[in-house]
């Protein structure tokens, strides 16, 4: 018998096949045959991303599909340019407490360590070895806002913003206005991150930015590549907007809309979409401020490119980095790596997949050589 999460899945099939037929035209038989070429072919597609990147419509040709790559695929492409002697700084991009200490060290702003949970003294701020540890930070020398992380792991799942913590001090006020309880909450984040979690200060970003895209900050993810014996250059910026509601625990970056934004003259290229599929309510064409994207200028582009050029210099073996940049009023500030930037939500921005000649000259170039 199949599980519940299978039967959720073949139901999520179901409506997908409905919608490409009824409102794409797509016959079932079709679709059908469409997925057995391109999941089961080179470009590694899961049966998701086909609905993921719309590849039923009629008006995509074979090889418009065929250079579309999966998650699974890019993951491979992404470790073969990067090397074999890239291996011995993944844990420099995994480990977000080095991370934030080799930012510091390159001269680039991080968000201020307050505590770190967990066996670590690599770290200047308070270390954290208890649950009574974490109560007693947060209920005492604690400077809210602050924004916590775990130490390992992707994808936001685990963030929290904590705006303050009640008078009684038995409840955590959240940035969404929401309260969870202060001790449940320590328990949670003791048994589920014991291998380490850290707690920040909230970086507030530029007042312009918070009016066109409200409280919860928008985070630009900047991809860059770098040819062998030749300075790091930006690939692409997609600017992560979180939802409204998004100021309390994070369950995953899925939950953000993304757009693709210029990297010269700050403006966004293509509406926004979030990661779910092709013809899902993920598709907007403006801000929750209802301020449409063509109005939508990003000043100093070009200092969050350089501190993302400038640290993926420091990393001569690797080819291609990604880098969460925040614009603050002091400047960019450099939130986590990425040493696997997959280029799932690009491909579905340009609407072309990485392996077409319409995407990047400079990747493909490197991807064959």
């Amino acid at each position: 018998m199949a599980s519940r999460k299978q039967q959720q899945e073949q139901r999520t099939l179901a409506a997908q096949m409905q919608i490409a037929k009824r409102s794409y035209g797509a016959g079932y038989l079709r679709q059908f045959f469409d997925m057995v070429d391109h999941c089961r072919g080179p470009s590694g597609l899961t049966v998701r991303e086909y609905y993921q990147f719309g590849l039923f419509r009629n008006e995509l040709s074979r090889s418009d599909k065929k250079s579309f790559v999966g998650a699974a695929r890019n993951a491979k492409q992404i470790e073969q340019l990067n090397g074999s002697r890239s291996q011995d700084y993944m844990s420099l991009f995994t480990d977000k407490l080095i991370f934030d200490t080799l930012v510091s060290a390159f001269g680039l702003a991080s968000p201020e360590l307050q505590a770190c949970f967990g066996d670590s003294e690599i770290a200047s701020a308070r270390t954290l070895h208890s649950s009574d540890d974490i109560v007693e930070f947060l209920t005492g020398p604690a400077e809210y806002p602050i924004f916590c992380k775990p130490r390992f792991g992707s994808r936001g799942i685990g963030a929290m913003h904590i705006a303050g913590v009640s008078d009684d001090k038995s409840t955590l006020m959240l940035g969404d206005s929401t309260t969870v309880d202060l001790l449940a909450t320590v328990d949670q984040i003791a048994k589920k991150y014991s291998d380490g979690y850290m707690f920040q200060s909230a970086v507030s970003q530029r007042d312009d930015l918070s009016k066109v895209f409200g409280k919860a900050p928008a985070v630009f993810r900047v991809t860059t590549i770098k040819a062998p014996k030749k300075s790091a250059e930006v690939l692409y910026i997609v600017i992560r907007v979180a939802k409204p509601d998004s100021m309390g625990v994070i369950a995953s970056s899925e939950e953000q809309y993304n757009a693709e934004v210029d990297q010269r003259s700050g403006r966004l290229v293509s509406d926004f979409w979030s990661t779910d599929y092709f013809f899902s309510d993920g598709f907007r064409q403006q801000t929750d401020l209802n301020i449409k994207r063509e109005e939508i200028c990003i000043s100093g582009i070009e200092l969050m490119c350089d501190a993302a050029r400038r640290m993926h210099d420091h990393f001569s073996a690797v080819s291609i980095l990604g880098f969460d940049i925040l614009m603050s009023d002091r400047g960019p500030v450099v939130l986590e790596g990425n040493y696997r930037p997959y280029t799932t939500i690009i491909q579905r921005l340009r609407d072309t997949g990485i392996l077409s000649d319409r995407f990047d000259t400079r990747l493909g170039s490197l991807l064959r050589s």
